[in-house]
């Protein structure tokens, strides 16, 4: 569903908000180009927690790896190469293959869970953000 902005202001914050998660993510500046994937926020949910949303129709949860290896989320797929087809394609759009790619997310981030359904992985990310650097409200008196 998607959110309607009550004024332009409003969506320039969501825009803001995106763009701040993307710095945090510190994604690559020419993304990997399989498997496709998505970063968002839920709008109701914590400003610390992002998903990465991987298109991986034809896959198995089984063939699938996700892995945090020092400050890099690394999701990969072994596709079983030895397995005997039981079909000929003549035409064949949906790519199934071993493929390996790596995000540099930084130390304080953390992998909250990876789940898979629907030809979709979905992995819940997490910014650790001490209580001193969190924005607090100062009273005034």
């Amino acid at each position: 569903m998607y959110k309607r902005f009550s004024s332009e202001a409003s969506m320039k914050r969501e825009q803001d908000l995106l763009n701040m998660a993307m710095s945090m993510l510190d994604l690559p500046k020419s993304p990997a180009t399989f498997p496709k994937y998505n970063v968002y926020r839920e709008l109701d949910g914590s400003p610390y927690t992002y998903f990465m949303e991987f298109a991986l129709a034809g896959y198995t949860r089984e063939s699938l790896d996700v892995k945090m290896d020092n400050d890099h989320l690394v999701v990969s797929s072994r596709t079983d190469s030895e397995k005997k087809e039981d079909r000929e394609y003549t035409h064949r759009g949906m790519a199934r293959r071993d493929f390996s790619t790596k995000f540099y997310v930084g130390k304080d981030i953390e992998v909250r869970s990876a789940r898979f359904s629907d030809g979709l992985l979905t992995v819940e990310l997490e910014k650790i953000v001490p209580e001193e650097q969190k924005p607090r409200s100062i009273a005034i008196t």
